[in-house]
């Protein structure tokens, strides 16, 4: 079945979700976003600050495309040469955040920083997948488009897109499913959109662990843009808040640099020969550099250290109750 808009889909996943209003309402009233989250303290012992959903919980994936499988980006169209390349740039980003004064500070705290979590968030390959507490994040990446030109996420006009369940009870998860409570980090980006995921090894796919549904619907580009605009304007967009991590996580990616210390990690995690991995990175035409890819200026290591003192994890307070509030108009 195919449902006619993303709201209708939404209706069969969440019938009572208040962002139904925005259509049933006929855009007469205000849909606000809140965050809430719940500290908890993980099987490792670090505090975990998870959003507030209970803990039977269903969780939501997004793709504007319905033929899309749900698997880790790493693995697509994968070679070995590209998976040992995308492995070594999250080492690097995880080094590069490290220097970071919010992940000090964090760490300090004993919050649970996930690096593998933090890099996936800011567009590094890795083999997680992205899932959401929140029904109108997953219907955001169900609906949008990114435009590379423009710099920003553009609604869907046609095609059919989807939105995933999966249901997961906390604490319960078997030990073959790595599941990840991400929720709320020294970074932005994973608390604004209400972070979980799964890691999946190659050939894993979401679909594959029977756990939950996919649901399809019609793109209408009215209803798409109502959805887009919950989450603020299109350069401004909360989902995407501007943050120096994601400029170095993009030098990053781009880059066809991989660090003399990344290699160095990735040879005693899997028990490789150094000059192996040096030669098949020769060989992709990959430099090797003795010095860290990004490097915090002094100035902008205290503006962050400030600014994490002062405003700790954003404006963000916890607890609150609800994420999502509608108010209707009181216009006649």
């Amino acid at each position: 079945m195919i449902h006619a808009d993303i709201f209708e889909a939404i209706r069969a996943i969440e019938p009572s979700s208040p962002v139904l209003n925005l259509k049933d309402k006929n855009g007469q009233g205000l849909l606000r976003r809140h965050l809430a989250y719940d500290m908890m303290t993980g099987p490792n012992g670090k505090t975990v600050m998870i959003p507030r959903t209970g803990m039977n919980m269903i969780l939501y994936r997004g793709q504007r495309n319905k033929d899309w499988i749900c698997d880790p980006v790493i693995y697509r169209n994968a070679t070995e040469q590209s998976l040992l390349i995308d492995r070594l740039k999250v080492i690097d980003f995880s080094l590069i955040a490290e220097q970071f004064p919010p992940v000090y500070y964090a760490r300090q705290w004993n919050v649970d920083v996930d690096m593998l979590a933090l890099a996936q968030h800011y567009e590094i390959k890795t083999d997680m997948l992205d899932l959401t507490s929140d029904i109108s994040v997953a219907a955001f990446f169900a609906v949008t488009k990114y435009n590379d030109l423009k710099g920003r996420y553009e609604p869907m006009h046609s095609g059919v897109g989807s939105i995933s369940t999966f249901f997961s009870l906390m604490g319960m998860e078997t030990d073959d499913l790595d599941f990840r409570i991400v929720g709320l980090q020294p970074f932005a980006r994973p608390g604004q959109q209400c972070a979980f995921g799964i890691r999946l090894p190659q050939g894993a796919t979401l679909e594959s662990l029977n756990r939950g549904n996919k649901i399809y619907f019609q793109h209408n580009p009215k209803y798409n843009q109502q959805i887009m605009d919950i989450f603020g304007a299109e350069k401004n967009n909360t989902l995407f808040p501007k943050e120096r991590i994601a400029d170095a996580a993009k030098i990053v990616r781009d880059s066809t640099v991989v660090t003399e210390r990344a290699i160095d990690l990735y040879c005693a995690a899997h028990g490789v020969e150094k000059t192996d991995i040096k030669n098949k990175l020769k060989d992709c035409h990959i430099d090797i550099s003795p010095k860290p890819i990004f490097r915090l200026t002094k100035k902008e290591n205290e503006a962050l250290r400030r600014q994490f003192r002062s405003n700790p994890f954003g404006n963000v307070e916890i607890p609150i109750f609800q994420r999502l509030m509608y108010t209707p108009s009181t216009k006649q």
